[in-house]
């Protein structure tokens, strides 16, 4: 999109009323202040806007001043029935993970699926069951009746009762091929004797499973699982599939197509062609015979042969002495190489006979294929329907492998705005660690509230926590069951994240600006169905700044009487926040909070006696449980991470002794609010070098900056009056 439609999108947008004037090709601002509203990484949308603004501007505002676009706002329309999730997003939580190809940079190979959430549930067996998977996994639904019947076939299909009858379906799965791609070559006349020889494996592999879940049907009792199975079964047209394996391989010879890797049709399909295929295979014969008797017809000659050369025709052909006598009634065709090639009325006899047979063959061949053809095309609305019910199936049976294989369990989905779990576990930690410690989750507005903080030391396990409920609420949306005990997961529309920050060259953007801008969309798009996952949000600024901006962001999400209360989970560091009482508690160590639909937790930590510290030379650290409980913690305990990380011990010793003297330096220097001592009558016992002292300090604090101007006039005035000479 060029910079002047940055322009436009600045100055019309009401959204940015409050914004300083916009600079002409100060491009990079104009990025920092769209990418709030417009998703960059959706690379499509963004050139669809651009492609519209500029299609505008050349046809209905191509009389506007320098073709400007009135634009008066940006919003997002949601056409489809699905959760929606960026890719950033998909990328933080390890849905998906590509791996490159090693020559990428020289444009050889393809990318892979690396470690992921769908590496790890897509056992699919067919080409068009991975493509349905990969579609679920990258639309979830948001339709009730279509996540519940996804995990009645789960349900359905990970019965012990049921494995010799799933590993049929399986195998017959695994011998069929994508329909839709398959006849895309067919419309476009490329297809090859390989397409037509899948085509017929495919429409064989059709009718067996059709054939199998007959079978499973008449085993199923649960009246779900039945409309799961009825949904599956009328869905493919088993009579056209038959037509079409029967058509297909009583005029293709598969066997001898394989074979010859070429297209062959069987005999007895049309007697014209019989009769081409039988004089082209004596048609070696028949040249060998014309040949002696051209030969003997001229005896100088020593040696010729009669060779056919499709479109061309019959020719003799000359090589070595014979060459130097060649007859008068040799007219000259052809040189290649070391031989001449010539016509006589013999070769011309010959053409009028046989003609151009190999061409003839083709056609022939070509008139029967393209009835083949015809008929395929008019049973392609059977045929799509059909491949989709397969692909489909094949998802269901991938997922219900997967449920088997990790013990997981089928979630409750509810229209009520919640996330309820219990003993959830991170699918994707669980299986790269030797003991995986479960949490629950309460997302709801009757049980704390649907916003959380979670605070805790280092290496405790709040990100791997806060991403479990992200991926679990995401897999339950797929329709697949959950790794967890319980689970009742409300319809969610969107999933937001501010956990991974990738900083690019083309991005003019740092880590900080990625980060406001991944907030800034979450609160203009996000609605109270909408879970947002936003990990230390605030950092990599003044931590002063990085707190103030965490609190007003809680108590944006949590204000009274706001329309949108979402569900959010936000992992934090600032522990002051809670110190200095600019988010307050209840009650110790409950975890309720002042503010409506709010509740603290923290990973809990086990703090090393002083008997086992003695022992250990002093260096115990503290253990992480990585267990969830109410409440604030106390420290990040950063030290002990520093040394999990490796951190040299006398840079962890130094770090130690100069973090005890910037506590002692700030608890010697430390005052109240401007607030309380404003409405103090205290101040005026203050002696005047206290009182130049205390006005220095909060100078040059600067806290006062964020005090009301009536809360400065009073503290001025009560200073005033004690001592109005020091004041002036």
């Amino acid at each position: 999109v060029s910079v002047p439609i940055f322009e436009e999108l600045l100055q019309q947008q009401s959204e940015f009323e409050g914004h300083a004037i916009y600079e002409k090709n100060d491009e990079e601002r104009a990025y920092n202040l769209l990418s709030g509203a417009i998703d960059f990484n959706a690379m499509q949308s963004v050139r669809a806007l651009g492609a519209l603004i500029c299609h505008l501007q050349s046809s209905i505002f191509s009389l506007e001043v320098d073709g400007t676009v009135p634009i008066s706002s940006i919003r997002e329309v949601d056409y489809l029935s699905c959760l929606r999730i960026d890719s950033v997003s998909l990328r933080s939580l390890g849905i998906f993970c590509e791996e490159s190809h090693p020559n990428v940079l020289k444009g050889q190979g393809k990318s892979k699926e690396g470690f992921s959430v769908f590496a790890m549930f897509d056992r699919t067996r067919s080409t068009s069951g991975r493509k349905c998977l990969k579609e679920w996994f990258l639309r979830p639904s948001c339709n009730i009746d279509a996540i519940r019947a996804r995990q009645d076939g789960i349900e359905l299909l990970s019965k012990s009762d049921h494995t010799e009858i799933v590993r049929i379906i399986n195998a017959s799965l695994f011998k069929g091929f994508d329909i839709p791609s398959l006849l895309l070559r067919v419309k476009r006349v490329t297809a090859t004797y390989l397409d037509w020889c899948r085509i017929a494996q495919t429409a064989e592999a059709a009718v067996d499973v059709y054939e199998t879940l007959l079978v499973l049907r008449r085993r199923v009792k649960d009246k779900n699982q039945l409309s799961f199975l009825d949904a599956v079964i009328n869905r493919i047209a088993v009579h056209t599939m038959r037509r079409v394996a029967k058509m297909v391989i009583g005029i293709i010879d598969v066997q001898s197509s394989m074979e010859e890797k070429e297209l062959i049709l069987k005999f007895g399909l049309n007697i014209e062609l019989d009769n081409l295929r039988s004089t082209y295979g004596e048609l070696h014969d028949i040249l060998h015979t014309v040949g002696e008797k051209v030969l003997k017809d001229n005896p100088l000659l020593d040696a010729l042969s009669v060779e056919y050369v499709p479109q061309v025709g019959y020719l003799i052909a000359l090589t070595g002495r014979s060459k130097e006598f060649v007859p008068d009634d040799f007219q000259f065709a052809f040189a290649q190489d070391d031989t001449i090639f010539y016509k006589n009325e013999t070769m011309l006899q010959l053409d009028s006979e046989l003609g151009d047979i190999q061409a003839d063959i083709a056609d022939c061949q070509a008139s029967l294929i393209r009835e083949l053809e015809d008929y395929l095309l008019s049973e392609e609305v059977d045929l799509q329907r059909t491949s989709s019910s397969l692909a489909e199936l094949d998802a269901v049976l991938s997922l219900a492998s997967a449920a088997i294989d990790y013990n997981l369990q089928r979630p409750r989905i509810v229209e009520e705005n919640v996330i309820i779990i219990k003993g959830g576990k991170h699918p994707l930690q669980e299986l790269v660690v030797d003991s995986f410690i479960p949490n629950d989750t309460l997302l709801a507005a009757k049980g704390g509230g649907t916003i959380s903080l979670i605070t805790g030391a280092n290496y405790s396990g709040k990100s791997v926590y806060m991403k479990q409920v992200g991926v679990l609420t995401f897999l339950a949306h797929v329709g697949s069951f959950l790794p967890c005990e319980k689970a009742i997961i409300g319809l969610t529309d969107r999933v937001f994240t501010r956990i991974l920050t990738v900083e690019s060259c083309s991005h003019p953007q740092g880590a900080f600006a990625i980060d406001m801008s991944q907030c800034s969309k979450m609160l203009r798009h996000c609605t109270f169905r909408s879970l947002l996952l936003i990990d230390e949000f605030g950092k990599g600024t003044n931590p002063i700044d990085g707190a103030s901006l965490v609190v007003a962001l809680i108590r944006y999400l949590s204000a009274e009487g706001k329309l949108v209360r979402c569900k959010a989970l936000l992992t934090l560091h600032f522990l002051e926040i809670f110190r200095n009482g600019l988010i307050g508690m209840k009650s110790e160590g409950s975890g309720i909070l002042n503010l409506p639909n709010v509740s603290a937790f923290h990973m809990e930590v086990h703090i090393p006696e002083k008997s086992e510290a003695v022992k250990s030379n002093g260096k115990v650290d503290p253990v992480p449980l990585f267990k969830l409980v109410p409440g604030v913690a106390l420290s990040s305990h950063s030290f002990s991470c520093a040394r999990l990380g490796n951190l040299p011990e006398k840079v962890i010793q130094r770090a130690m002794k100069i973090m005890n003297h910037l506590s002692n330096c700030m608890g010697s220097n430390k005052i109240e609010s401007l607030e309380n001592i404003a409405s103090s009558s205290d101040v005026l016992d203050q002696s005047t070098e206290k009182i130049k002292s205390l006005l220095s300090r909060y100078v040059n604090d600067g806290s006062w900056m964020n005090s009301e101007d009536e809360t400065i006039k009073l503290f001025i005035g009560q200073i005033g009056n004690k001592s109005s000479s020091t004041v002036r």
